[in-house]
This record gives structure tokens, C-alpha cells and sequence, in this order.
């Protein structure tokens, strides 16, 4: 995987991005997937992931949305 998001992603965690390009790719939406992503300075941060394909008019996969939240132990 070579993108400039892949920085983000610890090493440990790739197969993760590959199943969620998978299911996307497949027209499916991951929802609400635990995660950790890292800063720019390497810091480890929890993340759940909601991942969606976007569709054109022809039913096209054209791309993806990605939403990130942070989780935070109150």
C-alpha cells in the first residue's frame, strides 16, 4: 500500500487498512472500527474508523469517506 496516508497507519496495524479497503472495494460499509492511527510525532492515538464507498450514478465505486473519532477513556 503506498499512499501519503500510510505514514498514519503503525506497521502493526496494515492489515487492518487492507481488509477495510477490501470491504469498500466490495460495496460494503465498515462501521465503528477499533483502531490506532499515530501523529506526525509518532504518538499512538484510538480511533474508531467509519468507512464507506462512494457511489457515482451509474453504481460505480468512485472512492471512499472515512470518518475518525477519537476514543477517550472518561
Amino acid at each position: 500500500m503506498v499512499n501519503i496516508f500510510r505514514s498514519f497507519i503503525p506497521d502493526d496495524r496494515l492489515d487492518e487498512e487492507t481488509y477495510i479497503i477490501g470491504e469498500v472495494s466490495r460495496g460494503t460499509k465498515v462501521d465503528h472500527f477499533q483502531t490506532v492511527r499515530k501523529t506526525k510525532k509518532g504518538k499512538l492515538v484510538p480511533l474508531s474508523l467509519t468507512v464507506f464507498p462512494v457511489i457515482d450514478e451509474g453504481g460505480n465505486i468512485i472512492g471512499a469517506s472515512k470518518n475518525a473519532s477519537q476514543l477517550q477513556i472518561l
